[in-house]
């Protein structure tokens, strides 16, 4: 998957490019996608990331958190949807505040651009 078609998919989602942390999540969901693997650590992700920028893993982390949040308030609950189709339950369960995880967001967004919903 090229770059502009993550950056147009999370986009979709409601991420704002003008928040610090789209680029972030745009590069984590690009290494996942590149590695190939179906489960993978964010954990390694986020580290690759951090290093590619050379800023400091916490502060990225909050800007894709911040970001996260962000979309997850706004843009007519196209994340909220999103989130209902990998994970019926969980909004019915109450799951309507707070946004997901980041570890969440990045496991739905791949799972959604790799169409197995």
């Amino acid at each position: 998957m090229e770059s502009s078609d993550i950056y147009r998919y999370v986009f979709s989602l409601g991420v704002s490019p003008k928040h610090k942390g789209f680029v972030y999540i745009c590069d984590a969901l690009s290494l996942i996608l590149a590695s190939g693997e179906q489960v993978f650590d964010s954990s390694e992700a986020l580290s690759a990331v951090c290093e590619k920028h050379g800023t400091d893993r916490r502060a990225a982390e909050r800007c894709m958190r911040y970001a996260v949040c962000c979309a997850w308030d706004s843009q007519g609950g196209s994340l909220r949807g999103a989130f209902a189709e990998v994970c019926p339950g969980a909004l019915s369960a109450g799951r309507l505040s707070p946004a997901p995880s980041l570890t969440e967001f990045l496991h739905v967004a791949l799972w959604r651009m790799r169409g197995e919903n």
